[in-house]
């Protein structure tokens, strides 16, 4: 697994939601924290230079697509609707969850 550091910025913004932060200190988890782990378990990418798809809705996910292209990644697993609704980038094929651990024969 591949993160950036626009990602990981991403992920600190959205685990500072309201509605995160409950459910995280429920488990005795910080945003901090759980970052902390979600890091230590990914390799730190250097995203490439994309020209982000024209149907691409969310600008942010730009930098999803911009880390695969930057490692050269056999798939993006992700349950982000607009990126799903891309099928590929750059012939790389983007997958849910559920996809990936049939591929993987964990299903």
């Amino acid at each position: 697994m591949f993160l950036s550091l626009p990602i990981l910025l991403e992920l600190r913004e959205v685990l500072q939601r309201p509605k995160f932060l409950e459910r995280l200190a429920a488990k005795n988890e910080s945003p901090d924290s759980l970052m902390n782990r979600f890091r230590a378990s990914c390799q730190e990418a250097t995203p490439a230079s994309i020209m982000p798809p024209a149907e691409l809705l969310d600008p942010d996910d730009r930098h999803i697509l911009a880390c695969a292209a930057g490692v050269g990644a056999d798939l993006i697993v992700t349950g982000d609707q607009h990126l799903l609704k891309l099928k590929f980038f750059r012939e790389i094929p983007i997958i849910d969850a559920v996809e990936a651990l049939k591929r993987l024969g964990l299903s």
